[in-house]
């Protein structure tokens, strides 16, 4: 599960369409999603319907950002 901010409320449960960048590659990923919790405008979310090309940039992105710190 991931989490964003969102300056809006939502329903948990809602799909969502999720775009952002990622240091990885120049290209925005783009994916589904589903919001299953929120705190304020905090939500986690699930990622939802990602491809095997989704998948490997987000897990690379995962393994890559602790070393960016």
């Amino acid at each position: 599960m991931a989490g964003v901010f969102v300056a809006l409320m939502c329903d948990v449960g809602t799909a969502v369409g999720l775009e952002f960048s990622v240091p990885v590659t120049s290209s925005l990923v783009r994916v589904g999603g589903c919001l299953r919790s929120h705190s304020g405008y905090r939500y986690g979310f699930e990622f939802v319907d990602v491809n095997p090309d989704q998948r490997e940039t987000i897990s690379k992105t995962c393994r890559t950002l602790p070393l960016l710190r």
